[in-house]
């Protein structure tokens, strides 16, 4: 409808009243009609632009899920061929299956590697110790293992910058009293076949310098809670960690046989005299002179074991 025109030359003034309330009127309905047609244009607007937000966000899903995907089918392929290394081969062959670090994934392929590698340790450890298991089955398991711990440190080095890797490690032993106040591990080692000191040794500088020998933990104990072993061939230490850096060496001692009720009843007593102590042990932590005391003893028992290797090399000489 359009507005009603007038010539004010011939027109009265009853006239031009009544024209311009019809063209009020027409505006009026114009006025309507404009914001009714703006309020389904914004309807229509917003309405396409939800469209295309959910069209986008669709697209992002299928995106990520394919990224996802392809990251499944990586690490499948990564854990197929660690599956493939032995203790043999591992040294040799490792760095030439884990990805190139300039892998924009990999961070998130190594620590990914790490959590597949802790599953089959914990299902291992779990199975051993629920298991009842012969010798030599005992033995292969503990093989293998050893070779998944070793798969394992090589996906934590694989994560250090190399400025940290030139760093040397040297931790921090401290050794657990008896309950009358000597040094467990000492008096334990002095009793010890000589035969046995070298392996000793070399567990407690495994300790000593982070590598941690064969270490394990031990799985539904109670008894054993937070404690850990470094082990050789018929030979262990137990320990815990107290802060960084810092360790408590509780006890050694020599295990000929898989199934020993005497021994974990040893073993467990000494840890609870160790659990009743580990809070007053924490609390010196800091103090330069227990510290000082705990280097002095860590270089008795090292003159012990390594006293035993030249006595060895003395008797061989001997029979020459």
């Amino acid at each position: 409808m359009d507005f009603v025109k007038v010539n004010l030359d011939n027109i009265n003034l009853n006239e031009l009243l009544s024209i311009m309330d019809k063209n009020h009127s027409i505006a009026k309905r114009k006025s309507e009609e404009i914001v009714n047609m703006n309020n389904y244009s914004n309807e229509k607007i917003v309405e396409k632009e939800e469209k295309v937000e959910c069209v986008s966000n669709k697209a992002k899903t299928q995106e990520i899920a394919q990224v996802d995907e392809a990251f499944e089918l990586a690490i499948k392929e990564y854990l197929k061929e660690l599956n493939k290394l032995t203790l043999d081969n591992i040294d040799e062959k490792i760095l030439t299956i884990l990805p190139d670090k300039s892998n924009y994934e990999f961070e998130r392929i190594i620590y990914r590697l790490q959590l597949e590698v802790l599953k089959s340790i914990n299902e291992l450890e779990e199975f051993m110790e629920e298991a009842s298991l012969t010798d030599d089955d005992r033995d292969a398991f503990d093989l293998e293992k050893d070779l998944e711990e070793k798969k394992l440190a090589y996906l934590k080095n694989a994560l250090v910058n190399e400025e940290e890797k030139d760093e040397k490690v040297e931790n921090t032993l401290i050794f657990v009293p008896t309950t009358g106040g000597n040094i467990r591990v000492l008096n334990e080692l002095e009793k010890m076949p000589m035969e046995y000191y070298e392996a000793f040794l070399d567990l407690l500088l495994s300790i000593k310098d982070g590598t941690f020998k064969n270490s394990r933990h031990f799985i539904n104990n109670a008894n054993l809670s937070g404690i850990r072993e470094v082990k050789g061939f018929q030979t262990r230490i137990l320990y815990e960690r107290l802060a960084k850096n810092k360790y408590a060496i509780i006890t050694a001692f020599i295990k000929k046989t898989n199934v020993d009720r005497g021994y974990l009843e040893s073993i467990y007593q000494k840890t609870k005299d160790y659990f009743s102590v580990k809070e007053n042990i924490k609390a010196l932590l800091d103090n330069e002179e227990f510290l000082q005391m705990n280097k002095e003893y860590e270089e008795e028992i090292y003159n012990l074991l390594k006293g035993s290797n030249n006595k060895a090399k003395e008797k061989e000489k001997q029979y020459e």
